[in-house]
């Protein structure tokens, strides 16, 4: 089977979040049986990788393995004006897209006098995303499936919709089967991605001041340099993207997530449990619906001291943090199983 996906966003190794991850790893899955091709931007590496103006002035980039061939425009409108030359040319039985407006999907298909079925994968809040979910509406008869990222997902979408929806997680790329560890207790750094407002750096702030003894490791993801301004004290430190989690999470201690936004899943939680490391989120979405137990939410997520509460909870003892440990490591492997099962059963709807 011919498998093509379609973004106005990257994938592998432009991609900047956790849903072009997410679709990275399935499509690399799906790459194992089938013939991939890809046709994306890396528009977005602006954001935080001045240094790679030399691969975006191009007009397209191509990057081809075994059954996977993907494609770079240098901008969205490229992408949406010339991807139906090569959508044409590689003519796919069906097509995966995430973060877009299907209606330029279907315009592309139109181009190529094709009718195959569109698979949409839903990451985020529904309501939050209701241009995506007008879209689906709109274009329902183009549509073969919507993959929603989670229980919480599923839940909100509206009922037309969830007629044609399905629950598949991430596949979590290679920390499936990490072997059991935990991190000593001396090392207490806590670790917290991307910090802009929306996902709780001001919080995050708040409590590096308050607890000044326990080092921060904080990596950036969409930006680079341009938030810096917002930490202060030797305790912190600022990490630029990093891709290889086994170098995140190897050497820390407590993942934070004070999200102030309506997060489909949270996948750094279950990433982070793979290794051991308990996280404390906010009592939000997707986050309260993903996490091995409620004590590690917390419910008044706007106040710093509702966190240095709980941080504290977990590193008062040796014994209190393995057994955080062992449940979230236990929690962890059981949704990635739990993920493959999924992707299993969605191929057998092809």
């Amino acid at each position: 089977m011919k498998i093509a996906y379609i973004s106005p966003n990257s994938i592998y190794p432009y991609d900047s979040s956790g849903a072009e991850k997410t679709i990275y790893e399935l499509m690399g899955y799906l790459a194992e049986n089938h013939v991939i091709l890809s046709l994306c931007t890396n528009e977005k590496f602006l954001l935080y990788k001045m240094k790679f103006q030399e691969v975006i002035s191009k007009e397209v980039e191509v990057i081809r393995e075994e059954n996977f061939t993907r494609i770079f425009f240098h901008s969205i409108d490229s992408l949406w004006e010339k991807g139906f030359l090569y959508l044409k040319e590689f003519m796919p039985d069906i097509i995966f897209t995430q973060l877009c407006d299907v209606r330029f999907i279907v315009q592309m298909m139109e181009m190529c006098n094709s009718k195959v079925k569109i698979v949409y994968y839903m990451h985020g809040n529904p309501k939050r995303d209701e241009s995506y979910l007008k879209s689906l509406s709109t274009y329902y008869d183009y549509i073969k499936m919507i993959l929603c990222v989670s229980e919480y997902v599923y839940d909100m979408m509206p009922r037309k919709l969830k007629e044609k929806s399905k629950i598949v997680y991430p596949l979590f790329g290679n920390i499936r089967n990490m072997p059991y560890y935990t991190n000593s207790i001396k090392y207490k750094r806590l670790i917290f991605f991307n910090p802009i407002k929306e996902k709780g750096v001001e919080i995050v702030k708040e409590i590096s001041k308050k607890l000044n003894r326990i080092n921060f490791d904080v990596y950036e993801t969409w930006y680079s340099n341009g938030y810096r301004r917002y930490f202060f004290g030797d305790n912190v430190h600022i990490k630029e993207y990093e891709r290889d989690i086994f170098k995140i999470f190897s050497n820390s201690y407590i993942y934070l997530l004070p999200s102030q936004l309506p997060e489909g899943l949270g996948r750094g939680i279950i990433e982070a449990g793979a290794f051991g490391i308990p996280s404390l989120a906010s009592n939000l979405s997707g986050m309260k619906r993903n996490i091995c137990n409620e004590k590690y939410l917390i419910k008044n997520y706007c106040k710093a001291e509702e966190w240095i509460e709980a941080i504290n909870v977990l590193i008062s003892s040796e014994d209190a943090y393995k057994k955080a440990s062992t449940e979230v490591r236990i929690y962890s492997k059981m949704i990635m199983e739990k993920a493959f099962v999924q992707v299993r059963e969605l191929l057998s709807c092809f």
